[in-house]
């Protein structure tokens, strides 16, 4: 069973739904149209003791149709509700979300606040910014404040345009001290070139990080030196499984013949990852 809430926040416990029917008609309101969003009286100590004591996950998605609905306004407008929604939780629930997908939405327009956002989610595991086009100052406030999420496994910014600077800020958080767990980085179609990747391939083997496991590098501008540092990386770091690099200004045949100079089947890697996108 579940219970909606803020559009599509999903809180998973009978128990909690049983909690939910004791709360007085008086602590709940609407602030949206009927159907819409269902969202808690900030003044109920019953509801907050309830999510404080059980430590409920989360996932949080919003959902294409949410945008694509001209009556709920401009880009801009449906942003600044989303922010708002969640800012007013952060007493209740936000610090217990798992899950952030947040794609198509030109999140760069607010970047500041979806980075005071995830400060306050320690417990996220999951954050998805597809097609939002982050540029690198934004990565760089979206990687500070994702240090305090030590639980982070997933992260992806496919499509996006944080070039190398914003690469290797995000790479940095591979540092067991900030996201130990990270075990899938998607940082495809970013402008990520050459000199990025050999930063972010010093930042991965420094880290001591023994989870990451797949790393999406597709539709960049990695050339002949970058696939060298990245087969070093590989032949370093056991524990990456899955490396995509298609659609590079090198051809997979020439990196497949660098790779066998390191002995890594990059052939095989590149044949598990090469339909990986949505």
């Amino acid at each position: 069973m579940q219970v909606i809430m803020s559009n599509k926040i999903h809180l998973y416990s009978n128990a909690f739904l049983e909690a939910l029917a004791k709360v007085p008609a008086e602590d709940w309101y609407r602030n949206w149209p009927a159907d819409r969003t269902i969202m808690l009286s900030m003044t109920s100590k019953e509801i907050r003791n309830i999510i404080n004591i059980m430590c409920i996950p989360a996932i949080v998605h919003w959902k294409w149709k949410f945008w694509s609905d001209p009556n709920n306004g401009s880009t801009e407008v449906k942003l600044n509700f989303i922010m708002t929604s969640l800012q007013l939780q952060y007493n209740l629930y936000l610090y217990k979300i798992t899950t952030l997908v947040l794609r198509c939405c030109d999140i760069q327009i607010i970047v500041k606040k979806l980075a005071k956002v995830l400060k306050k989610c320690p417990m996220l595991e999951k954050l998805d910014l597809q097609r939002n086009k982050i540029n690198t100052e934004g990565a760089v406030l979206i990687a500070n404040s994702l240090k305090k999420c030590p639980n982070l496994l997933h992260l992806d910014l496919y499509i996006n345009k944080i070039g190398d600077k914003g690469a290797i800020k995000i790479t940095k958080l591979l540092k067991l001290k900030y996201c130990p767990h990270l075990s899938y980085l998607n940082l495809s179609f970013n402008m990520i070139y050459d000199k990025g990747i050999e930063k972010l391939v010093k930042i991965i083997i420094e880290s001591g990080n023994q989870s990451l496991n797949d790393i999406e590098l597709s539709y960049n501008r990695i050339t002949e030196d970058g696939v060298i540092n990245l087969m070093e990386m590989l032949k370093k770091c056991p524990n990456i499984k899955y490396l995509n690099l298609c659609n590079n200004t090198i051809g997979l045949d020439e990196i497949e013949i660098i790779a066998q100079r390191y002995n890594i089947d990059f052939h095989s890697l590149y044949k598990i990852r090469k339909h990986s996108y949505p």
